[in-house]
This record gives C-alpha cells, sequence and structure tokens, in this order.
C-alpha cells in the first residue's frame, strides 16, 4: 500500500447520477493494507450507522476494499478509479441502483487534525487461498489509534467475515 494513502480522511463531498448528495458524515482510516469506514447520517445522528473494514489494495488507478466486516451487509467488495488531485483524494465508479449503472463521485480530503498513528491488526494468519487459520469464514480484527503519545486498547470488531478474494 503507497504510503500517500495512509491516515484519516474525511469524505467532503458526494455526487451520485449527477446530483449532489451528502447525507452522512464519513471518516476513512487506511493503515497499510487494513482500512475502516465509518458513516453515520447528517440527518438523523441516532440512524443507521453505517460501518465497514477489512483489507485494502491498490493496483493503479484502482483501490479495492473489501468488507471483510460490514455492520449492514451492504456489499463484499468496493472498487473505485482514484486519483490524486492536487492534496484530495477522488474517488469515482458506478453503484447498481434499481438493475442501472448509476455513476458516483466522491471527494477525500485528509483529515486537518494531526494524523495519528494507525495500526491495523489481523488476528490468524491467512493463506493463499484467503482463509485465515480461525476457519474460512472467522474472522477477528482490530484497529489500533495511537495519537499525541497516549495509546488506547485496541476495541475488538467480531462480525461475520467474508473470504476475501487472493
Amino acid at each position: 500500500m503507497p504510503a500517500r494513502f495512509v491516515g484519516a480522511w474525511r469524505r467532503r463531498g458526494l455526487t451520485i447520477g449527477g446530483e449532489p448528495r451528502d447525507d452522512a458524515d464519513v471518516l476513512w482510516l487506511q493503515a497499510g493494507s487494513w482500512y475502516a469506514d465509518l458513516r453515520i447520517p447528517h440527518a438523523d445522528p441516532g440512524g443507521p450507522v453505517e460501518a465497514f473494514a477489512g483489507p485494502a489494495a491498490w493496483a493503479a488507478p484502482h483501490f479495492t476494499w473489501w468488507h471483510e466486516l460490514d455492520w449492514v451487509g451492504s456489499f463484499p467488495e468496493d472498487v473505485g478509479h482514484l486519483e490524486e488531485v492536487g492534496a484530495d483524494l477522488v474517488e469515482r465508479g458506478t453503484f447498481t441502483i434499481d438493475g442501472d449503472a448509476v455513476p458516483y463521485h466522491e471527494t477525500w480530503v485528509r483529515s486537518s487534525a494531526p494524523t495519528p498513528r494507525l495500526v491495523a491488526v489481523g488476528e490468524g494468519a491467512r493463506g493463499r487461498s484467503g482463509q485465515s487459520s480461525r476457519g474460512p469464514l472467522a474472522r477477528r480484527a482490530s484497529l489500533l489509534l495511537r495519537d499525541s503519545g497516549l495509546c488506547h486498547p485496541p476495541a475488538a470488531i467480531e462480525g461475520n467475515a467474508r473470504r476475501v478474494p487472493s
């Protein structure tokens, strides 16, 4: 994973099908080859939160995020065309809505807060088949955020994991 992608990113804008739509505060944390994505709706802070995490890969110009852990079970992988525009990242791709491919565009800006040290920890070795040593669908992962020299214990996230293509 190129070091330029590692860190905390906040979504500044979203356009779907040519229409602006920014309905959530979105934070994307990239820690080496692992990521976490948290989406909190603007209109109803107590409403449906989306969160997913897992391994990620960069094969220019495409970035792939596998939803190995997914709060709502949206889809197993997310592939976007990612390009650097100044200090920002612009992601483009398509969603399938009612059987139609609809284009989207997201702008990501690096968090203005001092960049924390992000460390991703996976439990269980993964073989070439993509299976964890704890079984094909069992996986436990943690994301440890360390900032200003303070270390907080990692919060374990457990869920129904999906196999990731090798």
